[in-house]
């Protein structure tokens, strides 16, 4: 049997560069720069209430940081991340805690790629 603890957790996060540069192309490179700047902030304050919801026991403040978590994403290109919310999302109906645990960490691990991954769509943009 494999040691779970050995495990290596390894999810690029997905970006649709199509999005970026609609955006720039709609707004100018520096509009766009911003709105990605707060979409990224948003998204990182979303994942702090949840954290919050979560360890208050807060379902329904959890749902909610992931319903405003999910148009961040979806505007500047981010799908993954938006569909692992809504799926979060849709884990607190079922009552399942191991499974809610598990959507919300590979939903953390997505967001620790914002960064990076957006970094790479706007490098490859220019």
């Amino acid at each position: 049997m494999t040691d779970a603890t050995g495990l290596i957790f390894d999810e690029r996060t997905e970006i649709d560069a199509s999005r970026i540069k609609a955006l720039v192309e709609s707004m100018g490179r520096f509009a766009a720069e911003r709105l990605i700047g707060r979409a990224i902030e948003e998204i990182d304050w979303r994942l702090m209430d949840a954290r919050g919801a979560l360890r208050n026991g807060d379902v329904e403040g959890f749902r909610t940081a992931m319903r405003h978590l999910i148009p961040a994403a979806d505007a500047v290109g981010l799908p993954a991340i938006s569909r692992v919310a809504g799926d979060a999302a849709d884990t607190t109906a079922k009552g399942d805690s191991a499974a809610l645990g598990a959507t919300f960490a590979r939903l953390e691990r997505l967001c620790d790629g914002v960064v990076p991954a957006l970094g790479e769509a706007w490098a490859a943009r220019n």
